[in-house]
């Protein structure tokens, strides 16, 4: 826009630089603001910022006077003024700039002395808030201002408008302000409470107020439109592929820890370039070289993630972990073993310290990183407190120590080293039970710079010679809410450096009030909207860090440090980069290009073994049957030429490429696919130099970016018939001999079972079909007396024999390009001695082979146990995996044979099992024919039962080699067992018995003796044998139970009776001698069930065991019991608790049994709380008991009062809450509500002390009905 002027409109002007003077001036009646006040406008318009970095530079107030209004231009330029190195004036608008509101702007330049002597109304830019266009490229240059503009009315001060804002002046954004500063209508109206409108007597004053702040970022109140993050900090951001930006935060974290870095650039990644070093290595290479962001596409990929993936947020604590321990699993036998446990690992010790005896319980373990409370935490320091802070054990939470018995304890954690290299992960998020999900804590929570780790050491530990003063050098950052929001990092990347945001692929320096203060979390700050013109609270989003990362200042140079790129890598980079640049261009140019592939007799068609001439790719085809194998060889030979170039170029190429090729007898053919499934050739190419490759693609193929052709060679036989002329031996029509043919002969050999090209030959259609024999005699070298049998490939389904004694080509109808597949004539006793039975005799019979055939993997299972046992042999190297081609319908001893035949076996000793296409073994395959029923034939199962089984597929099978063969062991039934020993129940063994199908449970501990060490004979009368489905006790077995109705999903355990099951066996006989009363007031003994479960009883875990109660004993000396028949440490017992359910709750795992739920035997009676017999050794009877069920779980809270019932004792690793026992069951009572010892006050689910007994007291009360089916009753001494 120009600015038009007049000489008259100039003197009207006038502007004024200085103070106003006031002493005639009369004071308005009404109190209020006035514009001449500098200070309480310069106040009001130029707040301070909060920020200590950002300071000011120069300030100071212009004032621009004018006489007359209405004689104002459209547009115009107020006086210059010099404030800083920068020249400033506004840019007013009196009618508007497209709005009915006065428009007035700020404009700034470098300041230049020639241009102050023009004059003071030079022309505008071309258009507000674009860049000027002088006659040269003005210098980049930038100045931050905060600025307040006030128009006001000179004869009534009181009476003005204002507004304010900040800017980043640029050469870009050269002028900032106001378009709708003050409306029209309202400049000569009176406004309330003065009676003065702003303009009167078309006089109006603007003053202009000017702040400049020094930028000690480089990116205050910038656009970040043009931003180079190189350029600004000569550091490099990262893309983001959707919701990236988490993994973006951590890598840079990590590439800035130059130990680190370098010690991944030194993994050797050579041989695997698909896995996380590799990738992780290119990100921290082209993040020190490039100028652009950084992909880390690559990166997610070897994380096995997908497109999904990438777009889902992952836990950031984890990512680390599972990255770490890829990086460090590379890392073993290289120079940086080790690297990561020397830079990220430290130590801390849980303890158990006992107040009034020597006795402590410890132990050490490592840590990757430190997870810190921040909820009700006021910062860093009251964090790490409150995790070695000290819990005191005593009174009814006395710790249970070993030869101690209960005592008075301390319970805490104490560090014992501290890494390099600190990770804190702040714990940020926690679960609401109100809400039913996850929530961000957004509590304030400060963090220094600096902080002394030395107090939260174990005193044992610390090094008076080593300071353990860390420094602050990472904030990983959170930005939002839980399901909305967004990470950055905030780094130093060197020792005494800047801190820079690194955020996405932007990368710009901060402040230290935006490392520490705008992360520390809690409420948005209070905001004057007027002056500060930023979002309200409601829509603020919380900043907090959630992961510190402190560096050991003394450590400071070893982990940041000048690390240069390996010289190998850097030229593996270079490399990379000249291939992408070429994959680029070619890209680019790719529309002026097309594929040609060719193919040849010599290169590929002899080198091919299946149906058609090579392996040509199809659009919109798969692989053509028995195409998946071929060598590299049978694949047509791919180039790539311009759409331009013409047939003859083509040729000319080939000559150039392929040896021995004389440039005037070959012949190109375009390819087609023809109806029956098979693709040959079409029709001839021209030998042209006026038509275009483009031309010719599309005629032939319909297609021009590929094509596919094959290059006709004459033999030396055909060339030197025709005198090389090449007219003459191309001819397609003899006269007589009718139209030339060009065919395809392929050898099929029985003797080595290949099939596999041999030549092409030229014919005449009315030539007969002999003339074809004496041709393959001389091509393979046979006496003139040898028989050929010939056979056409019509389709891959359809191979015909075609006749030599009468027919012509034409009768024969064979057409161009045709494939005949010929064998030598052999007598049936040739090829009994050649060709072994399961072998292909004819062609035919390996055509059809190539069309149903399946690809079988065969892996050797390595069972340890089972070789222990004599079951399967030993084998000293690993056997490689088998891949082989097997017909569909091969029987599976044919199976057994081949791959008997390629691993050196008797095939007679190979057990076959099925598994998932992951590898997971599911059952063995059995001979009959659907791999797991009856034979049909004498070569039992096919191939293609056993890998089509239950609706699923998988051609992965693994494979035994027995120590006897597959029909012997057949005949035996393999029973797995665990031996629980009396070190306890955690020390199981695990063994295997190959036995008769006849056999019993008692001759199963008959070999006890051979497999078991320590087992004395006296032991025999002691054994017990229980079976398990579902981690619950599904009954107690007699020894004549068969092992033939062992189910795979149940577990056979056997085990030594404890002293208090022998008293107990001896009771029942006892009792059952002496007929006792209802009630069972003279038993002394209670068998239950002990099973584990996590959190709730259908989630069961570990081995289930019978076990004792006595009657008056005290709960400490019944979990003590349990600890031994556990045969747990007392570091693991003590987070262990204890809970009672009721009988028939729980899993449900009954099935197979005829005993209910939770009962002990399958011959359990419910509603009678009377024992009947019980399990006496293996010498005696099994008759289970009624009592109720105890079971073991890991997290049941005592003193909630939530436990499910079930009737079991529960183990928990909850360390929070004391063991206890709850006890319910389903008994009907004998005596009910109203009879003696009815309790009403009786609590459901009551706790037990370890001083109360856990016994038979029940016995002789009754319990209250609190429901349908639910008593309950406490349990006390």
């Amino acid at each position: 826009m120009d600015l038009e002027q007049n000489d008259t409109q100039i003197e009207e002007i006038a502007a004024y630089d200085g103070e106003f003077d006031t002493s005639e001036r009369t004071t308005p009646s009404v109190p209020s603001e006035s514009a001449i006040d500098e200070e309480a406008f310069k106040a009001k318009l130029l707040p301070q910022l909060d920020d200590a970095d950002i300071t000011t530079n120069s300030e100071q107030v212009f004032h621009w006077e004018i006489k007359d209004w209405g004689a104002l231009p459209e547009k115009l330029y107020g006086p210059t003024f010099v404030l800083g190195d920068y020249s400033w004036r506004l840019y007013l608008f009196p009618e508007g700039n497209n709005t009915p509101c006065v428009s007035v702007y700020l404009a700034a330049e470098p300041f230049d002395e020639n241009a102050i002597s023009s004059s003071e109304t030079d022309g505008p830019p071309s258009s507000i808030n674009q860049q000027l266009k002088p006659s040269t490229p003005p210098k980049e240059w930038a100045v931050c201002a905060q600025f307040g503009i006030v128009m006001w009315n000179p004869e009534e001060p009181t009476s003005f408008t204002y507004n304010s804002a900040n800017h980043r002046f640029t050469s870009e954004e050269s002028d900032w302000g106001f378009s709708k500063f003050h409306e029209l209508r309202r400049l000569f109206v009176k406004q309330s409470p003065l009676e003065t409108p702003i303009i009167s007597n078309n006089k109006v004053n603007f003053s202009v107020y000017i702040r400049i702040v020094n930028d000690p970022t480089g990116v205050l109140w910038h656009n970040m439109r043009n931003y180079n993050s190189k350029r600004a900090t000569n550091f490099t951001g990262l893309k983001n592929q959707g919701a990236t930006c988490y993994l973006n935060s951590l890598l840079q974290s990590l590439y800035f820890t130059t130990s680190f870095r370098d010690a991944v650039l030194q993994i050797p990644t050579d041989s695997e370039t698909d896995g996380i070093p590799y990738a992780l290595q290119r990100v921290f290479a082209q993040l020190n070289t490039s100028e652009a962001p950084v992909g880390t596409l690559q990166l997610t990929k070897s994380f096995g993630w997908d497109t999904a993936d990438a777009f889902t947020q992952h836990d950031v604590q984890e990512l680390n972990r599972v990255l770490m321990d890829n990086l460090e699993g590379k890392m073993k036998g290289t120079a940086v073993e080790g690297a990561l446990n020397r830079m990220f690992v430290g130590q801390f010790k849980s303890y158990i310290k006992c107040v009034n005896v020597d006795f402590e319980s410890s132990r050490i373990e490592d840590y990757w990183d430190i997870q810190l409370n921040v909820k009700g935490m006021k910062n860093l320091e009251d964090s790490f407190k409150d995790y070695i802070q000290v819990e005191t054990l005593d009174g009814e939470n006395q710790y249970m120590a070993t030869g101690y018995g209960l005592q008075d304890a301390k319970k805490g954690v104490v560090f014992k080293s501290f890494p390099p290299v600190l990770h804190l992960q702040l714990q940020r998020y926690e679960f609401d039970p109100m809400r039913g999900d996850t929530i961000k804590i957004n509590d304030r929570y400060e963090f220094p710079t600096e902080v002394d780790l030395s107090p939260f050491l174990d005193e044992d530990s610390r090094d008076p010679n080593e300071s353990y003063v860390y420094e602050l050098h990472g904030v990983l950052v959170h930005c939002g809410d839980l399901n909305v929001g967004h990470y950055y990092a905030l780094l130093k990347p060197t020792a005494d450096g800047p801190w820079y945001k690194f955020d996405d692929d932007k990368v710009t320096r901060v402040t230290m009030k935006e490392v520490l203060d705008d992360n520390f979390g809690g409420d948005p700050p209070p905001t004057d909207s007027k002056l500060s013109p930023t979002r309200p609270a409601s829509y603020w989003r919380h900043n907090s860090a959630y992961m510190l990362v402190y560096l050991r200042k003394s450590k400071l140079h070893d982990i940041l440090f000048d690390a240069k790129l390996p010289e190998t890598i850097v030229n593996r980079e270079h490399q990379l980069e000249l291939e992408e640049q070429q994959r680029r261009r070619e890209k680019e140019e790719q529309h002026l290009y097309m594929t040609l592939r060719v193919g040849t007799v010599e290169r590929q068609f002899k080198n091919y073994s299946a149906f058609d001439l090579a392996v040509f790719p199809v659009k919109n085809e798969g692989p053509g049957f028995g195409q998946q194998e071929q060598p590299a060889e049978a694949h047509a030979d791919k180039l790539r030429i311009s759409k331009l170039s013409t047939p003859g170029e083509v040729l000319d190429h080939l000559v150039a490429t392929y040896p021995n090729l004389d440039r005037r007898s070959i012949r190109l053919w375009s390819m087609v696919h023809r109806d029956n499934h098979t693709y040959r050739l079409n029709e001839p190419i021209m030998d042209r130099y006026d038509i275009t490759m483009e031309k010719v693609a599309y005629k032939h193929c319909n297609n021009t970016s590929e094509m596919n052709c094959f290059l006709e060679v004459p033999s030396e036989e055909q060339f030197q018939s025709f005198g090389c002329d090449a007219r003459a031996m191309y001819a397609p029509k003899d006269r007589v001999r009718g139209e030339r043919l060009l065919l395809f002969l392929k050898y099929f050999d029985p003797a080595t079972q290949t099939l596999r090209g041999i030549m092409s030959y030229p014919v005449y259609s009315e030539d007969p079909t002999s003339t074809l024999l004496p041709v393959i005699r001389r091509a393979m070298g046979w006496p003139e007396t040898v028989g050929v049998r010939l056979w056409e490939e019509i389709k891959p389904e359809m191979i015909e024999p075609v006749d030599v004694e009468m027919a012509t080509f034409n009768s024969a109808e064979l057409v161009n390009s045709d494939i005949i597949t010929f064998e030598r004539e052999y007598t049936e006793e040739e090829l009994d001695a050649m060709v072994p039975a399961d072998e292909f005799r004819t062609p035919v019979e390996y055509y059809d082979f190539l069309v149903h055939r399946e690809q079988v993997i065969f892996r050797h299972r390595v069972d340890p146990e089972a070789e222990k046992d004599g079951i399967v042999k030993h084998v000293a190297e690993p056997i490689p995996n088998l891949s082989l081609w097997l017909h569909q319908n091969a029987s599976y001893d044919t199976m057994a044979a081949k791959v008997a035949a390629n691993i050196g076996v008797e095939a007679t000793h190979l057990q076959f099992f099925t598994s998932t296409l992951q590898g997971q073994v599911i059952a063995p395959v059995r001979r009959g024919p659907n791999g797991h029923g009856h034979q049909q034939h004498s070569g039992g199962a096919t191939v293609y039962n056993i890998l089509h089984q239950n609706h699923s597929y998988s051609n992965i099978l693994y494979y035994d080699i027995l120590t006897m063969s597959l029909h012997e062991f057949e005949t035996k039934k393999l029973v797995k067992f665990l031996w629980l020993p009396k070190e306890g129940i955690m020390h199981e063994q695990r063994h295997e018995s190959l036995l008769p199908k006849t056999a019993t449970v008692g001759d199963v501990v008959a070999e006890l003796p051979g497999k078991v060490d320590g087992l004395k004979p006296e032991d025999r009368e002691q054994i017990k044998v229980w079976l398990v489905q579902g981690h619950r006790i599904e009954d107690l077995l007699l020894p004549q139970f068969p092992v033939i109705s062992l189910q795979s999903y149940q577990q056979l355990c056997i085990g030594l009776q404890s002293d208090e099951e022998v008293a107990y066996y001896d009771q029942q006989q006892q009792l059952q001698q002496q007929q006792p009363p209802a009630g069972g007031a003279h038993q002394q003994y209670r068998l239950i069930e002990v099973f584990h479960f996590y959190r709730d009883l259908s989630n069961t875990h570990g081995i289930p065991f019978t076990f004792v109660l006595k009657r008056g004993e005290k709960l400490g000396e019944t979990r003590l019991r349990i600890q031994r028949t556990l045969g747990m440490f007392d570091k693991v017992f003590e987070r262990v608790k204890f809970a009672i359910v009721r009988r028939g709750v729980g899993n449900g795992s009954s099935s197979g049994g005829t005993g209910t739920t939770g009962s002990i035997g399958s011959r359990a009676t419910t509603g009678n709380i009377a024992e009947t017999d019980a399990f006496n050794g293996y010498e005696g009877s099994v008759t289970p008991s009624t009592g109720v069920t105890t079971t073991t779980t890991n997290t049941t809270n005592s003193s909630s009062g939530t436990t499910p019932s079930d009737g079991s004792v529960s183990l928990s690793t909850s360390s929070s809450v004391r063991p206890v026992l709850r006890y319910v069951y389903d008994a009907e009572p004998e005596n009910g509500p109203g009879s003696t010892g009815y309790n009403e006050d009786m609590e459901l689910f009551a706790e037990i002390g370890d001083n109360e007994c856990l016994g038979l007291d029940h016995m002789n009360r009754a319990p209250r009905r609190r429901m349908a089916g639910e008593r309950a009753i406490l349990i006390k001494s």
